[in-house]
């Protein structure tokens, strides 16, 4: 790894270990504190460990004796390799929430990195955090229409409405999926639309 802030205790058992990439994110705390009750061993990633918007993670229940708070970058292929040797699966959480036109292909170039990273560190199961803007932004779908895997935003509707978050997370879900498929691993998609609900962080990120 390339760095770690780490409350006391061991890994545990590697099949209880996983890995949450954004682990101080709003939704990815919640998967922290989760994956802790259940009694998971976890390795969450930060690009600053120490900074105090990540402290709330360290107070969590079982932090003290599983949780792991790794230096990581999602564009940064290597440092992920080495927090994912171990690890059963891989929760990507970690994006920028903009309308920058360079989100698009960092947001894909990090999510491949994520998916290549975990295939060579023999993760077996990822779960990728996607997001209704990745889906729903066509206007020329009915609205009759159920929407599935095979359903995708469209591509120059969202660039021509601004909606360039919704391009980067529909591009990064397309390139997740494929090459998940490539490198046969398990990957699971999880969609959500508005996010509510209790901060567990004391700061916005």
């Amino acid at each position: 790894m390339q760095s770690s802030s780490k409350a006391a205790g061991g890994n545990g058992d590697e099949k209880h270990l996983v890995c949450v990439t954004g682990a101080g994110s709003y939704i990815g705390s919640w998967v922290v504190k989760e994956l802790l009750l259940r009694g998971y061993h976890v390795r969450g990633t930060a690009r600053d460990p120490s900074d105090r918007k990540n402290a709330h993670l360290l107070a969590l229940d079982g932090a003290q004796e599983r949780l792991t708070l790794c230096r990581a970058n999602v564009l940064h292929y290597d440092g992920l390799c080495d927090v994912f040797q171990g690890c059963h699966g891989v929760f990507h959480v970690a994006s920028r929430v903009s309308n920058d036109p360079e989100l698009v292909p960092t947001a894909v170039e990090g999510t491949m990195n994520v998916i290549n990273a975990a295939a060579d560190a023999g993760v077996r199961r990822v779960v990728f955090t996607s997001s209704y803007g990745a889906v729903h932004m066509d206007p020329n779908r009915s609205p009759d229409i159920v929407l599935d895997e095979s359903c995708w935003s469209d591509y120059d509707y969202c660039k021509q409405t601004g909606n360039l978050y919704c391009c980067a997370k529909m591009m990064a879900e397309v390139a997740a999926t494929e090459e998940a498929a490539r490198r046969g691993l398990e990957l699971a998609v999880v969609v959500p639309a508005v996010t509510i609900g209790p901060s567990l962080q004391q700061t916005l990120n």
